[in-house]
């Protein structure tokens, strides 16, 4: 899920339906899903897509998908409740899901690294012509900081400027 904006509807009745917006494509047949978040907990369930329809010729419905990236689901509160009706079980996350995951590298910062300490050692130099070896710095800087440093002493020493 890229991203989410929530609301929250009501009709005559005392109870709110959620109601999530959502960037996550949503295709024909994936329609009811369940739509997790980057910790794996259920967010809710796919609904609808964003569509138009037009009047053809003779009037005849023409389907237009003018908008893209415009997709709901409803709130995992109506889940929770439908489940609970058919008694089946649950689990709650203990903890709340923080949005992010350490496991996944920066990349602009991993680039400018990379970039900085080889213009700080006249290697970028040597290697504008050739770019391949900053794509693999790159790569490997993504994996750990260990791997960065260890692809940058590496290109330093001449190992990793083959093409």
């Amino acid at each position: 899920m890229s991203r989410r904006f929530a609301g929250r509807w009501r009709a005559e009745t005392d109870q709110p339906f959620s109601i999530v917006q959502h960037t996550a494509a949503i295709n024909p047949g994936n329609s009811g899903g369940s739509l997790l978040n980057v910790c794996g907990e259920v967010v809710g369930v796919n609904t609808q897509r964003e569509i138009q329809v037009i009047m053809g010729l003779f009037g005849i419905p023409l389907v237009s998908d003018p908008i893209q990236g415009v997709f709901f689901l409803g709130g995992v509160d109506a889940l929770l409740t439908r489940l609970a009706k058919i008694d089946q079980a649950t689990i709650r996350a203990s903890a709340p899901c923080l949005g992010y995951s350490q496991r996944l590298p920066n990349w602009g910062l991993i680039f400018a690294l990379v970039i900085a300490v080889m213009s700080a050692t006249g290697v970028a130099a040597a290697l504008i012509l050739r770019p391949k070896p900053i794509v693999n710095l790159y790569i490997r800087c993504g994996k750990m900081v260990e791997n960065c440093i260890e692809a940058v002493r590496r290109a330093l020493s001449g190992l990793d400027r083959k093409v």
